[in-house]
């Protein structure tokens, strides 16, 4: 199957190679759909919580002239009702972060419920996709899906994101397309348990993630965190952070900005860092 596939992609591939080089006018640049551009819109800084602590930090900071809306990333289904619970008492929304990947018979919506105060859902794979599109929500591309170029890109909004995001700024309008600031990048993402293998009880788990927490030592002497997630799998996520200048990025008329917690404990000093870099800009 995997042969006849490939014959009939490479056929394909041929064909509009052939038809390219006969009529080069026609050659275009992917398609992407087009938004009407706001005039000055306000600049938005949306932040990843992977737990509770951080969202309260993120709830209770406040930036003039910013507007900031949380992303919910949470390993249990019972964080992330408690979750929306402060949400609706504080009359704000979120998004969803949707899990990295999902077994047949698995909800590839994860936790996610249609009375939780969502309002649009972070995408992490395509088998997703089509689950979200039927809630009617606003779809954003998380920087996984490896979005490199503007045919990537293309391909990704045509399928229905209203944003993306690349390693760098794309070839594509601004309105399409979100850049993370601050962010500790995954490194490895598994269904085998760590806590469970190391921490468990002999018979189960006991939740040992709940009350642990584990890092990974590399040959180089960083020591990454393991961080649990739904239907018990881990992620291992880089020591150092990454960052983007956010001077380039609002020079280049992005106004949605992101910033990823991983293990961050001064989270209020690094929203406020981030939050007067990015306001410096407007001045």
């Amino acid at each position: 199957m995997l042969k006849a596939l490939r014959r009939q992609l490479v056929s394909a591939l041929s064909e509009r190679i052939a038809a390219m080089a006969q009529n080069p006018a026609d050659e275009t640049q992917p398609w992407i759909p087009s938004i009407e551009p706001a005039a000055e819109k306000p600049l938005e800084l949306f932040v990843l919580c992977r737990n509770l602590d951080q969202l309260k930090a993120v709830l209770s900071f406040y930036s003039n002239g910013l507007c900031i809306t949380p992303e919910l990333d949470f390993a249990t289904s019972g964080e992330l009702q408690e979750a929306c619970n402060w949400l609706q008492n504080c009359d704000r929304t979120a998004l969803y972060a949707l899990p990295r990947i999902h077994l047949a018979g698995e909800d590839p919506l994860g936790f996610y419920r249609k009375k939780m105060p969502i309002h649009g859902f972070l995408l992490r794979n395509l088998g997703a996709l089509e689950a979200a599109e039927e809630t009617g929500l606003a779809i954003h591309g998380d920087p996984c899906l490896n979005v490199r170029n503007r045919a990537s890109a293309a391909f990704y909004l045509n399928a229905g994101l209203l944003t993306v995001e690349g390693a760098n700024i794309l070839e594509i309008p601004v309105q399409n397309q979100r850049v993370t600031l601050y962010r500790k990048p995954p490194l490895f993402h598994m269904r085998h348990c760590l806590f469970a293998q190391h921490l468990g009880r002999p018979r189960g788990c006991g939740q040992a993630c709940q009350s642990h927490s584990l890092k990974l030592e590399d040959h180089r002497g960083q020591h990454h965190r393991l961080l649990p997630g739904p239907h018990c799998r881990n992620t291992i996520y880089r020591e150092s952070p990454e960052t983007f200048d956010a001077h380039l990025a609002i020079l280049k008329g992005i106004r949605q900005l992101r910033i990823e917690l991983t293990d961050e404990e001064a989270v209020e000093r690094l929203l406020t860092e981030q939050c007067r870099q990015i306001l410096s800009q407007t001045r």
